[in-house]
């Protein structure tokens, strides 16, 4: 279920690093058919990226699950510094992580 990837997904986020991070879910458990480990490494990456655009600021990490038709929608939200219009552009490719741009 899609409350299950967002709870492993926060389970496996280092909150350690988060001194300054607010971290916020916003979960509608949905039952769906896909491959959860690749789910979660899509989020984590999604996750991580945002984490690393709110470095050294107080910000707000959110995780959001909603049903959509008959689909489900995943999305990581940040308060951090945004995204040029080059990063914009690939952001959608595959396990991007911001970090090696």
């Amino acid at each position: 279920s899609s409350e299950e990837i967002c709870r492993r997904v926060l389970e496996e986020l280092d909150t350690s690093s988060l001194y300054s991070i607010t971290v916020k879910k916003d979960i509608q458990s949905v039952l769906f058919d896909a491959d959860p480990e690749r789910i979660i490494r899509a989020l984590m990456n999604a996750a991580h990226n945002g984490i690393k655009a709110m470095a050294g600021t107080e910000g707000i990490l959110t995780l959001t699950t909603y049903p959509d038709n008959d689909m489900v929608c995943f999305t990581v939200s940040d308060t951090g510094v945004g995204m040029d219009e080059e990063t914009k552009k690939i952001c959608s490719l595959p396990f991007l992580q911001h970090h090696l741009l």
